[in-house]
């Protein structure tokens, strides 16, 4: 929470107009930052015969995090292949890595005080201020044909919401 250094005890616009505009007005803001999630290379069906899910690929010798980082193709889809039937494959686990996130939330606002315990609270909340995507995660199977692309974010873009409460 960081006061703004304008109105009564403050360094500017202490008294009067620039008291009554600019005083009392509050900022507040949460950062959010992460790495991006490990996860499986998939087969996107049971090749093992298994009867049940679907197992990892086989690797190719290539680095998947090698890759463009873009939407279309986020990790190095040559570094898997599809395994043989009737057998496992030998990719590790969690051996790609997602989009890391950065959010970027804050909001302003100000208290009104009416004497007594009459109050009015406006607040304007940004929330993902600098409109940055939050990715998700690429699709991680060899056999799909959006295999290595991102195709969602993790939340939407841009949202401001403006609030007024009263306290009596």
């Amino acid at each position: 929470l960081y006061e703004l250094p304008c109105g009564e005890g403050r360094k500017w616009a202490q008294r009067g107009v620039g008291n009554a505009i600019l005083g009392g007005w509050q900022i507040t803001n949460i950062m959010g930052l992460s790495s991006g999630f490990a996860r499986n290379p998939s087969t996107g069906q049971d090749r093992a015969n298994l009867g049940h899910g679907d197992q990892r690929p086989n690797v190719t010798g290539e680095d998947p995090n090698d890759g463009p980082r873009t939407i279309q193709e986020w990790f190095n889809t040559g570094a898997f292949v599809l395994q043989p039937g009737q057998t496992y494959g030998d990719a590790e686990r969690n051996s790609i890595y997602g989009p890391g996130i950065f959010n970027f939330d804050m909001s302003i606002m100000r208290n009104f005080s009416f004497g007594g315990s009459k109050s009015l609270q406006v607040r304007l909340e940004a929330f993902n201020t600098f409109n940055q995507p939050v990715w998700n995660d690429p699709n991680t199977s060899v056999t799909s044909a959006q295999y290595g692309q991102i195709t969602s974010t993790r939340k939407p873009m841009r949202e401001l919401q403006l609030g007024v409460k009263f306290g009596f």
